[in-house]
This record gives structure tokens, C-alpha cells and sequence, in this order.
């Protein structure tokens, strides 16, 4: 026998109560999730990882809280850069999702530094330091752009 339930909804929490209960016991089954879709609607940058400091000055930017993917955030620094430079070259940041990694890759005109609180840096899967200007980097970990907490309480 194969089930499938759907849930779907707008709060923080999905909850579905089944009466009778789904009985399991009477033969070997088991009950997993095998897909979560999220359609990036949990937020992915909130004031924990929402910064991004650039330059030798540590020029900081803040990226609004919202759900991001990585060519969103890209645009984003990209136009922040931009204004607060003035720097309207299209090379000025350069970061792509490697899929079948799952890494980032990176390369910018300026000093990065990851190594400050808050930075947008672990999102990305990258360490806490500095990153050299003009320079091409692979991030030491996967990208991390879906933010659940699949802990039981």
C-alpha cells in the first residue's frame, strides 16, 4: 500500500491530525518524508547572516531579511557595491552555485571577510576569514540557502 499526504500552507507551522490514525502495525512498513519543498519561503537571511563586509576598510553591507537564493544575494551585493563605489564594473562580485558540488564559487574585486559576526559567509559555505581580491574560491562547505530546523521538540 502507498499513501501520499500533501500539506501545504502559509504559517511557520503545518500540522495534520488523522482520525482513525494510519496503522502501521499489522506488517513491515515504514514512514518517511521523502521530499520538502519550500519554494523559499523561509527566510534565509535574517539579522544573524545578513552581512557582507568588503574592501580594506571592511565596508559593510546589510542584506534585507528575506529568502534568497545565490544569484539573488549576488545581485544584491552587486548593486550595493555598486552604489556605495560607484564601481559599475560587471565583474565587481562573481558567485555561482556549483550543483553538483553543492559549493559556492566565488571571485571579487575586493577583500571579503567572513571573519567578522554575522556575515552571510556560512550561508554560502565558506569559512570564517579573509578572502583576497581578484581571486577564484570554492567554499570549504555546502551551501546552506535552506534554513530548517528539523530537531524534535
Amino acid at each position: 500500500m502507498s499513501l501520499t499526504l500533501t500539506l501545504s500552507g502559509r504559517s511557520n507551522v503545518l500540522a495534520a491530525e488523522f482520525f482513525p490514525p494510519i496503522d502501521l502495525s499489522d506488517g513491515e512498513y515504514e514512514l518517511g518524508l521523502t521530499t520538502f519543498e519550500t519554494y523559499n519561503t523561509i527566510p534565509n537571511v535574517t539579522s544573524a547572516n545578513n552581512k557582507f563586509y568588503y574592501g580594506e576598510d571592511d565596508e559593510e553591507i546589510t542584506i534585507p531579511e528575506g529568502s534568497y537564493e545565490i544569484d539573488a544575494i549576488t545581485a544584491y551585493l552587486k548593486r550595493a557595491m555598486s552604489k556605495k563605489a560607484g564601481d559599475e564594473r560587471d565583474d565587481v562580485l562573481l558567485m555561482y552555485q556549483n550543483n553538483n558540488t553543492m559549493r559556492t564559487e566565488m571571485k571579487c574585486a575586493y577583500w571579503i571577510n567572513f571573519d567578522k559576526p554575522n556575515t552571510i559567509g556560512s550561508t554560502l559555505g565558506f569559512t570564517s576569514r579573509l578572502y583576497k581580491p581578484d581571486k577564484w574560491y570554492e567554499s570549504t562547505n555546502q551551501i546552506n540557502v535552506t534554513n530548517v530546523n528539523n530537531s524534535l521538540e
